[in-house]
């Protein structure tokens, strides 16, 4: 068995975390007039609410969806939730502490019995942490006036309130801003058992990694599959990172000038300000004058773009008689853009933070050696399993 620890999103409640912790959370974005902290499907804008689009999201990306009594058939990928210990701590309040032995063994003996069924290995996750305080736990009060939900220890502040309370971005879009109660105390009636705020408790998880015995190639491939997919995303989360430091901005401009330069484009960058409408123009040809002809927008921001600046851009492409558009946005894109965009599926394309990194890796080699200077890259080769070197 192997151990890694972890952060929650925020707020540490279920409608949140559930999905953070998914493995489909980066087809997950969350809307502006959400106030329940339930997020939603990017691509289409539908709510995670009461699970049926979750559900539909993992099916749609291969991953099998079994119920609670289910043990499936050890093939492919599957994701189960089971564990009461969040309702049983919402029920029962302090007496959740004389239960929790029986719990944490259901829990054992569920992912016994998964790997009885042929899966090679169990990855178990947790959405968040929680308190628990025999005496009940401190309460403070704010203002219905002030607030549009409040769940325990986090409140959906209404947009254009005024408050003192101290406000935090919410994971599936910062544009959101939530209030956390201080120390260990709750909003409204005061309970026992709570979750949704900042404290240790509460934000720091363990995922576990659970591999079937007497299984030696099962647990070499889980290990390597494990390795390999840390390694990735540890990858791409600090090569972001850099990005964000050093192309933010008109900056991001240049990387993505540079993108198009190694793929063969002859390019116009508009100067830093007002840039007409398109930030970058590219064309075929040497000369840029071939087709397809491109209008280009970025934007380094990190909060999701709407519709309106991409339909500034349709106008632009009309405007500067381009063929074709793309849409470069770090921060993504709010979940109906993608849905609505459907109709210019051949004149427009959208490139999120995913897009532009798969881009960069494919023509890296390509880029001037400024851009290359700016942002130091290596490519790591690694010996795969024996069953596919064989």
């Amino acid at each position: 068995m192997a151990e890694n620890i972890g952060w929650t999103a925020l707020p540490s409640v279920t409608a949140t975390g559930k999905a953070a912790a998914s493995p489909v959370r980066t087809k997950i974005s969350g809307t502006d007039d959400c106030d329940d902290f339930e997020p939603c499907v990017a691509a289409t804008g539908q709510s995670l609410k009461g699970g049926y689009h979750l559900k539909k999201l993992l099916n749609d990306n291969h991953w099998k969806v079994l119920d609670r009594t289910e043990n499936g058939d050890g093939q492919g990928n599957a994701w189960c939730e089971f564990g009461d210990i969040d309702n049983e701590g919402h029920a029962r309040g302090w007496k959740l502490a004389k239960h929790i032995d029986a719990l944490l063994a259901e829990i054992a003996e569920r992912i016994a019995a998964l790997l009885a069924a042929g899966w090679n290995s169990v990855r178990v996750v947790t959405d968040h942490g929680w308190l628990l305080m025999p005496d009940k736990l401190p309460t403070i009060q704010m203002s219905k006036d002030l607030t549009d939900n409040k769940w325990g220890r986090c409140a959906s502040i209404k947009p254009g309130a005024s408050t003192s309370e101290r406000l935090y971005p919410w994971f599936w879009n910062p544009n959101q801003q939530f209030a956390l109660a201080d120390g260990v105390s709750c909003y409204g009636k005061s309970v026992d058992y709570s979750h949704g705020g900042l404290s240790l408790q509460e934000c720091l998880t363990l995922e576990l990694m659970v591999t079937r015995c007497g299984s030696a190639s099962g647990k070499q491939a889980s290990r390597e599959d494990t390795a390999d997919s840390d390694l990735d995303e540890l990858a791409r989360d600090q090569i972001a990172s850099l990005i964000s430091a050093r192309f933010k901005g008109h900056g991001l401009t240049r990387l993505i000038e540079g993108i198009l330069k190694a793929q063969g484009y002859t390019t116009y960058r508009s100067p830093e300000g007002a840039d007409g409408g398109a930030d970058i123009l590219a064309g075929s040809g040497p000369l840029g004058f071939s087709a397809p002809r491109l209008c280009i927008e970025v934007k380094s921001e990190d909060n999701p773009i709407g519709r309106e600046p991409v339909d500034k851009l349709l106008g632009a492409m009309t405007k500067f008689n381009a063929d074709q558009g793309l849409f470069v946005a770090w921060g993504g894109f709010k979940g109906n853009v993608q849905k609505e965009m459907a109709s210019q599926f051949f004149r427009l394309r959208l490139w999120t933070q995913k897009e532009i990194l798969e881009q960069l890796f494919e023509q890296y080699d390509r880029l001037d050696e400024d851009l290359k200077a700016e942002l130091p890259l290596k490519r790591v080769w690694m010996v795969t399993s024996q069953e596919e070197i064989l």
